[in-house]
């Protein structure tokens, strides 16, 4: 496994974000609408791993090379999340751009960190999202203004999330403060 991850890393970033890595990557996707507002979705209560907290984005999880379906790289990963979470389709974004990759001990696995500009307007990805098989995962979504107030109180976490009563996940700050970093690329 050592061999493996060493192997990948030498290839170089470029290299290394288009090889499946030989061990779990969550990815933190955020996805402005083409309003420029940012997506904040409620973890349902009936989804093992982190019921009722807040994240920046949809989360999805890397595939095992022994589960159904093919091998992915990072940006595979991405691409399928927006389709299984938010049913969006190549089309509906722009450039996938991965600023982050680092280990979570929280989570136990790698977890890298993303962000998409969508041509859709909010309420037309809020009507996808609810068309789309995973739509159980998520039971309130809210879109957030990309402001330097809004982004320092997720990244300072020093209130609940959008609803006042659930707080945000512990990698919201790591998503909002990276969306702050590349607000302009995306």
């Amino acid at each position: 496994m050592q061999d493996r991850v060493l192997g990948a890393i030498q290839q170089g970033s470029r290299g290394f974000a288009r090889t499946a890595p030989p061990t779990m990557v969550s990815a933190c996707v955020a996805v402005i609408s083409s309003e420029n507002r940012l997506l904040a979705l409620r973890r349902s209560l009936a989804v093992r791993t982190f019921p009722g907290q807040w994240t920046v984005g949809i989360n999805e999880s890397m595939k095992y090379s022994d589960e159904p379906g093919r091998e992915e790289d990072l940006f595979g990963l991405v691409r399928r999340g927006l389709q299984e979470e938010l049913g969006m389709e190549e089309g509906d974004y722009g450039k996938v751009a991965i600023s982050w990759l680092g280990w979570s001990n929280a989570a136990g696995c790698y977890v890298l960190v993303a962000s998409v500009r969508s041509t859709l307007r909010s309420s037309e990805i809020d009507e996808s999202r609810n068309r789309c098989h995973s739509v159980y995962e998520h039971d309130l979504t809210a879109w957030l203004p990309i402001t330097r107030s809004q982004i320092s109180k997720i990244i300072e976490n020093s209130e609940p999330g959008p609803d006042r009563i659930h707080n945000w996940s512990y990698l919201a700050p790591l998503v909002a403060s990276e969306v702050w970093r590349f607000r302009d690329v995306v």
